[in-house]
């Protein structure tokens, strides 16, 4: 069925992920899907997050194909929302990304300092690591007004991995990454991943 230059009917679908960022009010969230829904679209995995009183989201939308160019002009339309949109790929069609051969979770806590984040991800790709999920947080310490800079994600190595990695090894060196920076930095296989010797 067509509505306008709108089909609603379709055997052809695209992959589009839809990145809007703006100051928070109640509704955005509504503002976008009810134009996905209306052109037939479907939201599948997404984040959101509140940062700096602006709100910031990741959507990955499925929708009729020749809807995709309509989606992208609609949505422009929101009023104070910045919004990209870029093709995706479908991930049950194709490989997108290589098999992961290791896989690790990264905790760190400590006092803040500039280019904390830097470091750490510079010893990770020192060893081909590559973010899988990362985020970041300010708490108040149990004692005391001090704020502590928080750090929690996960980072993979993808197959086949040289003879040399050695995790026990990566991990060493993070831990003298954070007494360097006064920070407790802890680097360990998550758990329900495969992990060589």
């Amino acid at each position: 069925m067509l509505v306008g230059t709108v089909s609603l009917d379709c055997s052809l679908t695209a992959q589009s992920n839809i990145s809007p960022v703006g100051a928070d009010r109640p509704g955005i969230v509504k503002d976008i899907t009810s134009i996905v829904v209306q052109l037939g679209g479907n939201i599948g995995e997404s984040r959101s997050q509140l940062l700096g009183g602006h709100f910031s989201s990741l959507l990955l939308v499925e929708i009729c194909s020749t809807n995709i160019h309509v989606l992208r002009e609609k949505l422009q339309t929101i009023a104070d929302l910045d919004i990209s949109c870029f093709d995706a790929v479908d991930p049950q069609r194709v490989e997108v990304r290589p098999k992961i051969g290791f896989s690790g979770n990264f905790k760190l806590s400590g006092a803040d300092n500039p280019g904390i984040v830097h470091k750490l991800t510079s010893c990770f790709t020192k060893y081909s690591l590559n973010i899988e999920s990362m985020s970041t947080t300010h708490e108040e310490a149990p004692f005391g007004g001090t704020l502590l800079f928080k750090m929690n994600g996960n980072a993979v190595a993808y197959e086949p991995l040289p003879s040399s990695f050695d995790w026990k090894k990566i991990r060493a060196d993070i831990i003298e990454l954070g007494e360097g920076l006064n920070c407790d930095i802890d680097f360990k296989p998550d758990p329900e991943a495969k992990t060589p010797p």
